[in-house]
């Protein structure tokens, strides 16, 4: 089964069963003045430069950034549908319910990986779910991140693919190291039957024109920080990956 994520993500085109669990070359020159400097003030300093990795380079980034089983702990496993590079969109309609739309607007490659950890009988227990998204620019990034923020704002309770549900939704801005922005997005999921509920853990991260992404569930959480851990400690080591693998290039 996969875990459905939240249709304002950028993260993966897949869907979930409706009673299973929870199931995003050129440098470009930002700012700047290309006048002449005043002759009684001095030049400004250059702006910076951001590396845009495209076409196979962006490819080639945002595998190695989503994490595998053994990252998340010596108990997880690959979920049915493990990898996902599908650029379909799933957008939150004026309904508040999750629909695919289209490809991700400027989005050029994109890889998310799914991952349980199950109970000592081998049911599910905790879903994590990691990934990444290259665009073609650095606006096209940050709208994916305002996408998230606003369809949170507009629709508090939202319906997924498969049927279930996420209530209670709420975003806030992230502490995230080496990110030009990052932004948690916290939720209940209810399945479709209305029978089980578990928070829901949905970390976005920017950096330059790469969107990071990773999703906690876990089922047997006794509140919302046991399932913050495993969605902040994924977020860091999203980031870290992320940053090792530009440096390289």
């Amino acid at each position: 089964m996969l875990i459905a994520l939240a249709g304002c993500s950028s993260g993966s085109g897949s869907t979930a069963e409706g009673d299973g669990p929870p199931t995003n070359d050129i440098a470009r020159i930002l700012g700047g003045d290309t006048g002449q400097p005043s002759p009684d003030r001095p030049a400004p300093p250059p702006s910076p430069t951001v590396d845009i990795p495209l076409g196979d380079r962006a490819k080639d980034v945002v595998r190695a950034v989503p994490l595998e089983p053994r990252h998340w702990g010596s108990t997880y496993e690959k979920q049915e549908g493990y990898e996902e590079d599908s650029l379909a969109r799933f957008v939150v309609g004026d309904d508040c319910t999750s629909r695919e739309d289209g490809t991700i607007p400027g989005a050029v490659a994109n890889l998310y990986r799914y991952t349980f950890s199950p109970t000592a009988s081998g049911l599910e227990q905790v879903f994590a779910v990691s990934g990444a998204t290259a665009f073609e620019d650095v606006t096209s990034a940050k709208a994916a991140i305002d996408k998230l923020r606003d369809d949170a704002k507009r629709c508090p309770s939202q319906t997924l693919a498969g049927g279930a549900r996420l209530t209670s939704v709420t975003t806030d801005p992230h502490d995230l190291a080496d990110v030009d922005e990052a932004l948690v997005m916290e939720a209940i999921w209810v399945d479709a039957k209305g029978e089980r509920n578990a928070p829901y853990v949905w970390v976005m991260a920017r950096k330059g024109s790469i969107v990071v992404a990773v999703l906690a569930v876990d089922l047997k959480a006794p509140d919302v920080k046991a399932t913050e851990e495993i969605a902040f400690r994924g977020a860091a080591l999203v980031v870290k990956r992320l940053t090792e693998k530009m440096k390289a290039q």
